[in-house]
């Protein structure tokens, strides 16, 4: 599952992270940024895939 958000909307959740990805896909970024984010992982804090339109590099976890 993937949760997605953008300016003035409560995050929505998708079973993809295409379906994610087409939901922020023609936000103007200004202001708040869009986002995308994995719910599947051990910690939502380590979920986020895509913020402002682009990809984030993968995150070394820390215990």
């Amino acid at each position: 599952m993937f949760e997605a958000a953008i300016d003035g909307q409560y995050p929505e959740k998708f079973p993809t992270v295409e379906a994610a990805k087409a939901y922020i896909a023609d936000t103007p970024i200004i202001g708040v940024r869009p986002w995308v984010r994995d719910l599947n992982g051990p910690g939502v804090r380590w979920g986020f895939l895509i913020v402002s339109g682009r990809a984030l590099q993968p995150r070394e976890r820390q215990s």
